[in-house]
């Protein structure tokens, strides 16, 4: 039997396509002796087993030009799904497209680990640079050395507290978009302190702006990315309303 194409490469991914399916079918099929099927015959399928998903946008679809020019449908389908229609088509196909489909999975696994562990990287220098703004802070508002402990954890909770954590989590057990928000959150805060030293402005009131600051940048990331934002961190907003609003 041929081996399946593998299209894994410079950048993984975590849908497949009903044009890209279809070819490692075919593949298989041409391996063991059987017919090629049509993408019409693949879609009639899609169509059939998933028309609630289609009719409510659950799967997407992109246009392309057949071999005769004519406008066809080309469905975007998550891993699990494609799994489904792999299903139709027999247990030999079945086996080949599923380790297909795991292959993808891995890469997708590995790139996601890889740039968690990169994101991690920066944000570890970013911390020793938060550390060192906290510290001038601290001595531009001449804090008794005995409280700066307090100081420090109250600054460094004021990122954690707006994604909706209630205690500091490890960042080794945070992803890689977990980290990403955070690193602008902190980096709002940094430059906050800086600026209202730069301006004289008393240290008590330093605080406050920091937090309303990077609650207004996590506001605009909660709206453009609200559907890749975990439900942990919107319940920290919704917190974070309330509790501006008096309600708890």
């Amino acid at each position: 039997m041929n081996e399946l194409v593998t299209k894994i490469g410079k950048e993984p991914k975590e849908t497949i396509t009903s044009l890209e399916l279809l070819e490692q079918i075919n593949l298989i099929r041409t391996g063991i002796g059987k017919k090629e099927i049509q993408h019409y015959d693949l879609t009639k399928i899609i169509r059939r087993e998933f028309k609630h998903e289609i009719d409510t946008g659950k799967i997407s679809c992109i246009s392309y030009r057949d071999n005769m020019n004519r406008k066809q449908k080309n469905y975007i389908l998550s891993f699990s799904l494609a799994r489904v229609i792999a299903t139709k088509q027999g247990r030999e196909i079945q086996r080949a497209v599923f380790d297909y489909i795991e292959r993808l999975e891995n890469e997708l696994k590995n790139a996601l680990e890889c740039e968690r562990l990169q994101v991690r990287a920066m944000g570890k220098a970013l911390r020793n640079l938060e550390t060192s703004t906290i510290q001038r802070l601290l001595e531009y508002g001449n804090i008794p050395k005995k409280k700066w402990k307090l100081y420090f954890a109250n600054y460094t909770m004021i990122a954690y507290r707006i994604m909706g954590y209630k205690k500091k989590p490890e960042r080794n057990e945070m992803n890689a978009q977990e980290l990403s928000l955070l690193q602008q959150l902190e980096t709002v805060i940094n430059v906050t302190i800086i600026e209202n030293i730069s301006k004289n402005v008393p240290h008590y009131l330093i605080y406050q702006d920091c937090r309303d600051k990077a609650t207004e940048v996590f506001r605009k990331v909660r709206t453009l990315f609200i559907s890749e934002i975990d439900k942990a961190t919107q319940r920290g907003f919704e917190l974070m309303e309330q509790e501006h609003l008096g309600l708890m």
